[in-house]
């Protein structure tokens, strides 16, 4: 359970490094959160008191459902 506090979101284009979900999720996931880049997505990273502790990655869309 995390404490109650502030979460800094940061969005970036930075696909070299995906260690929480490597960490958390294993090698597959990561590998495939590393193919969004291809698809023009982003990743967002929460940050609490200074230390990443989830990310994500998003795909970019070109027009909404």
């Amino acid at each position: 359970m995390m404490e109650e506090g502030e979460i800094e979101v940061t969005i970036h284009r930075d696909f070299s490094s995906l260690d929480v979900i490597r960490a958390s999720m294993g090698r597959w996931h990561h590998h495939f959160a590393r193919s969004v880049k291809d698809y023009g997505g982003v990743v967002l990273d929460l940050i609490f008191r200074g230390k990443i502790v989830g990310q994500s990655v998003v795909y970019a869309v070109d027009r909404w459902v």
